[in-house]
């Protein structure tokens, strides 16, 4: 066995494997870094009066629950909340079966919020189509049912889609606000120093991998022409920002715009999460694979080759991890296999070190709070890497080769706090402010 690995280890492939391993996630780093202080110093440095405006436009604020007893209350109290003078806040109750539309029936009763109520569960992008021809705003906020956006948001947001006419999306500033395990403290330096510094990076060149579904303003007229919300991809945020910008309009991140959210607390919840985002990343990968036949979606081309990528250099260090355990366990010292970081390493960790540095001091201006874990640091390349690649390696590239069955993708929330086994409720016709399904038909 020891012959074996050391024949293997000692070809040009594998020194290849090496190179790609070490080199790529140092050069996307200074790509992550340079690009993320470019958009720092053009657009958030200063505020030169761009959100300053004459008029306000309606805004329709949308939320898709399925199962969410546990926290849409307090999702719905919040976003009563914002600091705006018009808006209406659109709740789809997606045949939930814990006592989610009991919790929601007050507001709807006494108008607070209009509620659209589904008896089939038939997924998050179904949903929200359902609800679009019934919204009275151009401009649609969509939220998570567990999102818990600042009163301030729509001040940063809207302003774009008024002087930006071309702009279809603004996407916020997603922060994780169960900390209290490990695995959500990494998230939250995961949501800092990577998912933040690589939209500022993105958002510099003019086009995003993806918008996050919990903090997203988009203009509804946008949706309708790019084909609503794909109902058959597994991320239906992924598949939209995609289609939005293959159709040649515009995606912005505004870091100003903060929206809390609930991360997964178990590692298997987790798992089941990202293996989703990655199966629909791949998914997408696949349904664009054409773009780089047309000139026009040029400026698309270098967000897919770094996803790819990317995918490419997780099942790689997957690969990479099944050679090193057995030749580091028979005593074959090859290359990448010392669990001792030699210089290359120090390299490695340092740039990183960097990247969660900057992510923590751009984003540390919206969120103080985030500074207090950069004593978990050196946890984070060492265990949250290793994870992130074997999720990515399971999923995205079996979601590539893989085509979509064509029907809609339902979801299955995991309760949250309180008991989601209680059975269906069933809306009466009277119930002021509620929309039966036939009803929402017609609307539409």
């Amino acid at each position: 066995m020891k012959d074996l690995l050391l024949g293997i280890v000692d070809q040009p492939p594998y020194l290849a494997l090496m190179a790609f391993l070490a080199w790529y996630p140092v050069v996307t780093a200074l790509y992550w870094i340079v690009g993320s202080l470019v958009f720092w110093r053009h657009r958030e440095r200063h505020d030169d009066g761009f959100y300053e405006l004459d008029h306000h436009p309606f805004v329709s604020v949308l939320v898709a629950a399925h199962d969410e007893e546990a926290l849409i209350g307090k999702t719905v109290e919040r976003l009563l909340a914002l600091d705006w003078p018009a808006f209406e806040v659109v709740v789809v109750d997606d045949g939930s079966r814990d006592r989610t539309a009991e919790v929601l029936r007050p507001y709807a009763r006494d108008g607070r919020i209009r509620l659209v109520h589904k008896e089939r569960n038939e997924g998050k992008a179904m949903a929200l189509n359902d609800a679009l021809p019934l919204l009275r705003g151009e401009i649609v906020l969509m939220v998570d049912a567990d999102g818990q956006p600042r009163p301030d948001v729509l001040r940063w947001m809207v302003p774009h889609f008024v002087k930006v006419p071309r702009l279809a999306a603004v996407t916020g500033n997603p922060r994780v606000l169960n900390t209290t395990t490990l695995l959500g403290k990494l998230q939250a330096i995961e949501f800092t120093a990577t998912v933040s510094v690589l939209r500022r990076a993105q958002a510099t060149w003019g086009r995003l991998m993806t918008f996050s579904g919990i903090s997203t303003a988009l203009r509804r007229s946008a949706i309708e022409r790019a084909g609503r919300f794909p109902a058959d991809m597994a991320t239906e945020d992924i598949a939209l920002a995609w289609e939005l910008q293959a159709t040649f309009s515009d995606v912005r991140y505004e870091p100003r715009a903060v929206f809390g959210m609930q991360v997964p607390e178990t590692l298997g919840t987790w798992w089941k999460q990202r293996t989703r985002w990655g199966t629909g990343l791949g998914q997408v990968l696949r349904r664009h694979s054409g773009l780089f036949g047309d000139w026009r979606k040029r400026r698309l081309w270098p967000v897919y080759v770094e996803a790819v990528l990317s995918s490419v250099w997780a099942l790689s260090f997957v690969v990479a991890v099944v050679v090193w355990l057995p030749a580091y366990a028979w005593g074959a010292y090859t290359l990448g296999a010392n669990p001792v970081p030699n210089f290359w390493g120090m390299v490695l960790a340092s740039v990183l070190v960097v990247q969660i540095a900057l992510g923590m001091w751009l984003d540390g201006r919206y969120d103080p709070g985030v500074r207090r874990y950069a004593l978990w640091m050196p946890i984070y390349p060492l265990v949250y890497w290793v994870l992130m690649a074997a999720a990515s390696a399971r999923s995205t590239i079996p979601g590539f080769l893989r085509r979509p069955d064509g029907g809609p993708v339902r979801w299955t929330s995991a309760p949250r706090l309180g008991d989601a086994s209680s059975p269906p409720e069933r809306r009466g016709a009277g119930d002021p402010g509620a929309y039966s399904g036939a009803e929402r038909r017609r609307a539409g």
